[in-house]
């Protein structure tokens, strides 16, 4: 006979052998599970003392019941983890709201790829399947969300950002839905992946538009307290008013410039694509001067320029996959071609600027773990047709990575993450933080109980300069 003591009389349990449960599961976790449902009676005005069935307490479909629910009763710490985290960023929502928009985000850091069909089926709660895939439909299709989504957004970058004397932000643009729509992203770059801040989905005519641009920039520059340094870093494809979209805010920027610009530092006009044959495995500072022959977008800045060794890499013809040499071809010359970089600051050494503008890949890590049904939430399965609907999923994407980001940090600053390790490399990280996250949910979900967001975030704010500006 086991003993369960909690604020009611002592409970005994019958002499069910664990194996005859429909679920099998640790001793602690049964024991989480049965003090869950002996507290659920208690609430309910069903102490155990009064089941007509055995005067002990417990009986055995009871204990059926309550491993029928194991699913819903484990996936509890992560959600009271989201609830603690987001209430304040989702105050001004509506309470349903709020509760579903949590509920959804729970459903993804369990298991939820970023489709209808699949949160709904992994909410939890005793209602049928299709009355929760149903409520995840009108969650995706609420015209009050849909237009506070950019307030969320807002309050998630001030809340992350608040603190800091510096952020060094990411922004690109991604093709979602087979390219009918276009999502421009400003993420936070950190130490291996970045975090996700702000988003905007527009048409795929709108891609690159100025106004677009000037209008996702004056919404994220509303985020940052005043005297705030904001680094922004971005690739080729932002060229035009966009540097002086910056340079009007204040802002430094870190960019890239393509091969067909031409560029004056002092020695008359060249060719960006010419400068090739300069590029060295040392990043070299080339001077200040012009990018852009027309007088009327010409703009001023420091150039560098910098070729990486070659990696060794080869491109391995797949019989089961369709490939196109044309994409081969062009990712080969793109990724032989030098970097050649445009800013407006001189702070930096041309090691730090390299430094600095090498950790853009880190979006892109963001939106594979969006998009990629393998490796991330499957947003590539969706199926929504609408700007609105592709905008909450995004919302719901931003708000699981976040989580989990800052879940396994926390993780990881309690050393918790050697145990989940195929090795015992300590002298660097093996699995990302998203990874420890999710194997902690699936393994023991009990330990998330132990954690503080809002306190590893503040661990984050305060090492994040030092984080950051490691050469």
């Amino acid at each position: 006979m086991t003993n369960l003591t909690l604020d009611v009389n002592i409970i005994d349990f019958p002499s069910i052998p664990v194996a005859m449960l429909p679920h099998r599961c640790s001793p602690e976790l049964l024991n989480y599970s049965v003090a869950k449902f002996i507290m659920w009676r208690k609430e309910t005005g069903l102490s155990p003392e009064e089941s007509p069935e055995n005067k002990t307490g417990i009986v055995r479909c009871d204990l059926i019941d309550c491993a029928n629910n194991f699913k819903e009763i484990t996936t509890m710490p992560a959600r009271s983890l989201c609830q603690n985290f987001l209430n304040n960023i989702l105050a001004p929502l509506h309470l349903y709201r709020q509760k579903s928009l949590i509920d959804a985000t729970n459903a993804v850091i369990n298991g939820a790829s970023l489709t209808l069909t699949s949160i709904g089926r992994h909410l939890t709660g005793t209602a049928s399947v299709k009355n929760k895939i149903k409520r995840v439909d009108r969650l995706l299709g609420n015209r009050h969300l849909q237009n506070e989504v950019s307030t969320i957004f807002q309050r998630i970058t001030q809340k992350i950002t608040r603190g800091m004397s510096r952020v060094v932000i990411l922004i690109d643009w991604s093709a979602y839905h087979a390219s009918r729509f276009q999502l421009l992203r400003a993420s936070l770059a950190c130490d291996g992946r970045s975090l996700p801040l702000m988003s905007c989905v527009v048409p795929s005519s709108q891609t690159a538009n100025a106004d677009v641009h000037e209008r996702f920039l004056e919404s994220l520059a509303e985020c940052f307290s005043p005297g705030t340094d904001v680094i922004v870093i971005t690739d080729a494809g932002f060229q035009g008013r966009w540097f002086q979209q910056l340079r009007s805010r204040g802002w430094t920027y870190i960019c890239r410039v393509l091969g067909n610009h031409y560029y004056n530092v002092g020695n008359g006009w060249e060719k960006v694509s010419d400068s090739g044959t300069k590029a060295s495995t040392t990043a070299i500072y080339l001077g200040e001067g012009l990018l852009g022959r027309d007088k009327n977008a010409q703009h001023e800045g420091h150039f560098y320029l910098y070729k990486s060794k070659p990696k060794g890499r080869r491109f391995k013809r797949s019989k089961e996959r369709a490939t196109r040499p044309s994409v081969t071809a062009k990712a080969r010359t793109a990724g032989k071609s030098p970097w050649f970089i445009f800013t407006n600051s001189t702070e930096f050494s041309p090691k730090q600027v390299m430094k600095l503008y090498s950790r853009r890949m880190q979006i892109e890590q963001n939106f594979r773990d969006e998009k990629n049904p393998r490796w991330g939430f499957g947003l590539r399965f969706g199926a929504s047709h609408s700007s609105g609907r592709v905008t909450v999923l995004s919302l719901i994407a931003t708000l699981a990575s976040i989580i989990m980001w800052l879940s396994g940090f926390s993780l990881e600053n309690k050393g918790i993450h050697h145990k989940y390790q195929a090795n015992t490399v300590k002298h660097r990280r093996v699995i990302s933080l998203l990874k420890l996250a999710e194997n902690v949910i699936r393994h023991s979900p009990l330990i998330l109980n132990t954690l503080s967001l809002d306190a590893g975030l503040k661990v984050l704010q305060q090492r994040y300069t030092n984080m950051i500006m490691v050469y």
